[in-house]
């Protein structure tokens, strides 16, 4: 079972979350993606 939650906007249109997700594959870790819609306050 993951122990860590990423939440992250649209690897699509944000660099940013992108980063986040990639150096988490990369570094193997179990997570659970948390989609947060960009136009979300």
């Amino acid at each position: 079972m993951p122990e860590a939650i990423l939440t992250i906007s649209s690897r699509n249109y944000s660099s940013w979350s992108l980063r986040g997700w990639l150096l988490c594959k990369l570094a193997g870790l179990e997570l659970v993606e948390e989609a947060v819609p960009i136009d979300t306050p």
